[in-house]
């Protein structure tokens, strides 16, 4: 498994990761990307678990953000 990470409070509503990973997020009622079934938050970050077979999208959406705010690792 793969952790996901997600700073949503610096989120510019992009949608980039949402165009590159759409099984891991989706814009919200404020027009913010929302990070899909968080397993859990630490501090700023929500965390979710992604899946070895989709490493390549999430790693788009994370290079892809303009503002940093994605972070994958296994």
């Amino acid at each position: 498994m793969l952790s996901v990470r997600h700073k949503k409070i610096e989120c510019i509503g992009c949608m980039v990761c949402v165009e590159a990973a759409p099984n891991y997020w989706h814009m919200d009622e404020d027009g913010m990307a929302q990070l899909n079934q968080v397993v859990s938050t630490r501090g700023h970050f929500e965390m979710a678990d992604g899946f070895e077979e989709d490493l390549k999208v999430l790693k788009d959406a994370e290079s892809e953000c303009p503002v940093g705010i994605i972070q994958i690792s296994g």
